[in-house]
């Protein structure tokens, strides 16, 4: 030996050869217990000799629940992995490769796991004396594959069941895949159709890369919108929307998604649109009739041609309701009646009630029409508007109503003529012998041969003679009447005829005059006796309507091509419900009289191509006047 070593003694090598032996186990328990994996040891009957930390922090059992306790008996696994691990464990004693077994492993608190386990074979000197099982848990791999499938599940029946036909095709324009709704719009069946070219289905023939510049630039990234007409596989086309999207997979570009919709209807419907469009347009363009379309907001969305033409503003006149009504109808207060009017048609044409209106427009230039308008409620909440000049109707109306009037005077003024012609001559002679009798008697009475009988007798004879004078006067009326001829007009000055007229009748004291007449008056072209005489009647009737004294103003004037001559009195006035008879013959309001004045007035009037017109208030007075032209009749 050499000096300072001492020889080993075997005992003290034994004894650190089993140290060392105690410290590597326990280093190997110790790496087991923190081992991120799970592991379990059974003897070779399947129970359970040892488990490590991992096993219990994901099985929730502890090792004093499970060690001693035959694994395949605790009810953590599935009758069917049971007898799958009874299989693995007989095929490790038959030296039999290893394989990786997917299983679900039931945890202490009830739910189930994913694991993957691989059994070894433990051997003592040689000997197999149990197995060794490490698992781990995959369940949330589990979970994202089964995630995955569903996903893929749902885009398959998405794919297969969407109502626009679907088509997947690669980088290089081929066709992978269609779906079912492809497979309908374009005739194609899905095994005929993949690997063929997109081109297939493109028209015309002269735009065959098409779809290849569209597919190259949805795989630039880009998405992909237009609409196009497509080819089917008997040869006939489709309107259809086409609808491209980039499939990336990896950041790369590695096909395409193509959509298409089909839009012939819509197509159809948008050029039954168009062509319902362009008739619409040239029937509101060429329509007589006036045309507005208001949105329900107020604002004027347009105006046709006619009107421009009718009203004289255009959409930038009238851009708001608030602009046409204070436009239209400038006055305040009427303005106030016909927008109440509008809103009332409104809501009437909302329930399909609507009616005509009329309502008097001011247009651009000052002039006024008289305007039917109709509004229609359309199912977007906007207004069509139709508006209807009538100001040329309603003048040819009136003025034929007129003449309708003038033509039934007439013929009633005819009629009267010519019976008072007749009738007139045969009353003078009786009334003749009437006065010759009462001037008879009157001789005798003034002899007192019949004074002494009869006292009251000088007043009968009054009585009667009145009478008489009045039937005369009556007569002489109608047969004035009868005897109006067609006027022999000249030159007269206006101021002569009423100072002549004025000569012929006496004023009462009580009555105040006023006589204005304009010293610039032009000439008239009458007939100066005839205007005299409607002069005289209508001071006459001023003067009987103010018994009890009053104001009588006559007033001239020049109007365009007339000259007016107004009567202005103070008196008792017109009954409204009458004003419009006063002018009939033999309409009469007074006492004692046959209503031939007025109506012989106004024939004269009429005559010399004027005319005569009332105003009255009860109670307040009443204005004649009358319109004398002044150029030749």
């Amino acid at each position: 030996m050499a000096r300072g070593k001492r020889a080993s003694n075997p005992s003290t090598l034994v004894e650190l050869g089993v140290k060392e032996l105690k410290q590597s186990v326990k280093r190997l328990q110790a790496l087991m217990d923190e081992a991120p994996i799970g592991i379990c040891n059974t003897d070779l009957k399947g129970k359970i000799t040892y488990v490590n930390k991992r096993f219990e922090e994901v099985s929730g059992y502890s090792r004093e629940e499970v060690v001693g306790k035959n694994g395949l008996k605790l009810g953590i696994l599935s009758n069917e992995t049971v007898r799958l691990l009874a299989k693995r464990m007989k095929d490790r004693l038959m030296e039999r490769p290893p394989r990786i077994l997917e299983m679900q492993f039931k945890c202490k608190d009830g739910h189930w796991i994913w694991v993957a386990i691989e059994g070894k074979l433990i051997r003592e000197q040689g000997i197999p004396v149990g197995f060794q099982i490490i698992s781990r848990d995959i369940t949330g791999h589990k979970q994202a594959e089964e995630t995955l499938k569903r996903q893929e599940v749902y885009f398959q029946q998405l794919f297969d069941d969407c109502p626009d036909a679907i088509a997947l095709l690669d980088t290089t324009d081929r066709f992978v895949n269609v779906n079912k709704a492809f497979e309908a719009l374009f005739g194609y069946r899905a095994e005929e159709i993949k690997g063929r070219p997109i081109n297939d289905i493109v028209v015309p023939e002269d735009h065959m890369e098409e779809a290849s510049v569209l597919s190259q630039a949805v795989l630039s990234g880009a998405v992909m919108r237009k609409e196009a007409v497509r080819r089917r596989k008997d040869g006939s086309v489709v309107d259809v929307s086409t609808l491209g999207y980039p499939i990336q997979f990896d950041n790369k570009m590695v096909g395409v998604y193509a959509i298409y919709s089909d839009i012939t209807e819509r197509k159809q419907a948008e050029e039954e649109l168009r062509r319902a469009k362009e008739q619409f347009q040239a029937l509101v363009e060429e329509s007589p009739l006036g045309v507005s379309v208001i949105r329900k907001d107020g604002c004027y969305q347009y105006v046709n041609p006619k009107f421009v033409e009718m009203f004289g503003y255009t959409l930038e006149d009238v851009a708001t309701g608030r602009e046409w009504f204070a436009k239209a109808c400038p006055d305040p207060e009427y303005r106030k009646q016909v927008i109440s009017c509008w809103v009332t048609e409104l809501q009437r044409a909302k329930r399909g009630e609507g009616r005509r209106q009329t309502f008097t427009v001011t247009c651009k230039d000052g002039s006024e029409k008289l305007i039917y308008f109709r509004p229609v409620t359309l199912e977007t909440g906007d207004h069509f508007v139709i508006y209807e000049d009538i100001t040329e109707r309603k003048r040819a109306e009136e003025a034929l109503k007129e003449a309708q009037e003038r033509l039934i005077r007439s013929e009633k003024l005819a009629a009267i003529g010519q019976l008072a012609s007749g009738v007139g001559h045969e009353l003078r002679n009786p009334l003749a012998a009437i006065k010759n009798a009462v001037l008879y008697v009157r001789r005798k009475v003034a002899k007192s041969e019949l004074s002494a009988t009869e006292p009251k007798v000088l007043e009968f004879l009054d009585i009667i003679d009145e009478e008489v004078n009045s039937s005369n006067k009556v007569i002489t009326d109608l047969l004035s009447f009868a005897r109006v001829a067609k006027p022999t007009v000249s030159l007269v000055n206006v101021a002569s005829i009423i100072k002549d007229a004025l000569n012929h009748v006496a004023t009462p004291e009580n009555v105040s005059l006023t006589i204005d007449v304009d010293p610039g008056l032009p000439m008239v072209m009458v007939d100066g006796a005839q205007i005299r005489q409607v002069f005289i009647n209508a001071i006459l009737n001023a003067l009987e309507a103010m018994p009890e004294g009053g104001r009588l103003e006559i007033r001239a004037r020049s109007k365009a091509e007339f000259v007016t001559v107004g009567f202005a009195d103070t008196g008792c006035g017109i009954p409204e419900s009458v004003t419009d008879k006063i002018f009939d013959p033999l309409f009469t309001t007074k006492p004692k009289g046959i209503g031939l004045g007025l109506a012989m007035c106004k024939s004269i009037m009429e005559g010399h191509g004027g005319d005569i017109g009332v105003k009255s208030k009860e109670g307040k007075g009443t204005t004649f006047t009358l319109s004398l032209p002044t150029r030749v009749v």
